[in-house]
């Protein structure tokens, strides 16, 4: 999972999500939720993505707290404090690659980076500097797995869990 920090007033549009991917995603449900957020779901070749925004900080100081251990960024815990929303970013594989969907799932929260009033991503248990992450997303450019995207996926029965890095 990944976060997207907002400060109040700004607002993401599908279309800014939607330009980066390389298929023609198929728009599955758009819906207002009882505490004002909204989710919108859609399929980019037979994955299913899903990108919510909660129009509220991430609960109980978590953000804050875990910015603070952020050595690379040592306004981490204050950026992460102005936040007053977040977008979680999902991608499920279904029966598609799972390199393939962490890639998707990177290359989202990349265009959400790229928003007016991004704060910061909140993934892996800490607040990461937009630059860091835009950065240690450039080698996806090449072909190759983004560095640090920190995405769990199965392996075959038996076999535990899988980090993608």
């Amino acid at each position: 999972m990944s976060y997207w920090k907002r400060l109040p007033g700004t607002r993401t549009s599908s279309a800014g999500i939607c330009g980066i991917c390389t298929a023609s995603p198929a728009l599955t449900e758009a819906e207002e939720s009882e505490d004002g957020g909204s989710t919108l779901t859609f399929e980019v070749s037979g994955r299913l993505a899903a990108v919510c925004l909660y129009p509220f900080p991430v609960p109980h100081g978590e953000a804050e707290e875990n910015a603070a251990h952020n050595y690379l960024w040592p306004e981490a815990a204050e950026s992460a404090a102005r936040h007053r929303g977040q977008l979680l970013v999902t991608v499920l594989p279904r029966e598609e690659s799972v390199r393939e969907a962490a890639i998707l799932q990177v290359k989202l929260v990349c265009a959400a980076c790229r928003q007016r009033g991004a704060l910061g991503v909140y993934a892996n248990g800490t607040v990461y500097q937009l630059e860091f992450y835009l950065n240690a997303a450039q080698p996806m450019e090449d072909g190759a797995a983004p560095a640090g995207s920190g995405v769990d996926g199965p392996l075959p029965p038996g076999r535990g869990p899988v980090r993608l890095h």
